[in-house]
């Protein structure tokens, strides 16, 4: 069932992709406010045994990160938008605080997750998710939880990591950088936290990222994000997020009788020779 729900997030995630890297044509307000509705009511029609993550409820490894992976999604989705430069005012605040709501809840999920398991057997995916969730934290939102024990959680959620998984270790450098560049204090004891860094130099990061930044490469995207997109967001934000329409699932509509396949299938299984 996971599975199922991970590989539907996944179909979203990629018609995200492909509208910030431009093959469906500008990144308009209508169409990345229609992904973040879809984004939503993924969320929302998660059937009850994914949905209850409150650590009360001892959720599944698996579960608690599908749900992390999905804070991490939208996130990706909305933070070109904030670093573009085109919204100003109540927009750039709103949109500001709809990032940093995710932020939090991924890292809360991922403190869930520490408590009740061992991080040592994380997959690499989350291993990105958990810097991304690190970084907006100590960008966006420094005081909310303190920028330092963003960084000393994060560092130490790789660190357990990278027993398994050494692609930890590089990450693990550059989100000291990018803590470093943001005015993060460091806890006094970080090599406690983090163990000996190694010396990784250009290579690893490559093989690590194929990049040198695990940072999305927002100057990119934002060459596709459409010159009236702020202008347009706050009306198309009342037609699409909060008077949405949403279309009946293919369930709904989809008859149970009558139909010549399900006659025929009826005439099959009564058959006798």
């Amino acid at each position: 069932m996971t599975a199922c729900h991970q590989a539907s997030l996944f179909r979203i995630i990629h018609e995200s992709l492909n509208l910030y890297c431009g093959l469906r044509g500008e990144a308009t307000a209508e169409a990345v406010l229609t992904l973040y509705r879809r984004y939503l009511d993924w969320e929302e029609d998660l059937p009850f045994i994914l949905k209850a993550v409150d650590e009360q409820a001892q959720p599944l490894p698996h579960i608690l990160f599908l749900h992390v992976q999905y804070h991490v999604a939208v996130l990706q989705h909305l933070t070109p938008l904030l670093q573009s430069g085109m919204f100003e005012g109540t927009n750039q605040q709103e949109l500001q605080r709809m990032i940093v709501k995710h932020a939090q809840q991924g890292i809360e999920l991922l403190e869930h997750g520490r408590r009740l398991y061992s991080a040592r057997y994380l997959m690499p995916l989350l291993a990105f998710c958990i810097i991304h969730i690190g970084d907006t934290l100590i960008r966006y939102s420094p005081h909310e939880p303190p920028a330092s024990d963003v960084v000393e959680f994060c560092l130490g959620m790789l660190q357990q990591a990278s027993v398994g998984y050494p692609i930890c270790g590089p990450l693990q450098e550059l989100f000291r950088r990018t803590a470093f560049e943001c005015g993060v204090n460091l806890p006094a004891n970080i090599e406690q936290i983090t163990g000996q860094l190694g010396n990784y130099g250009m290579d690893d990061i490559l093989d690590a990222c194929t990049r040198l930044d695990y940072k999305q490469p927002v100057d990119q995207s934002v060459r596709h994000v459409a010159d009236n997109i702020a202008e347009e967001w706050p009306k198309k934000w009342d037609q699409i997020i909060n008077n949405p329409v949403r279309p009946k699932s293919p369930q709904s509509t989809r008859k149970t009788s009558g139909s010549p396949q399900h006659s025929r299938m009826e005439s099959l299984m009564s058959y006798e020779p």
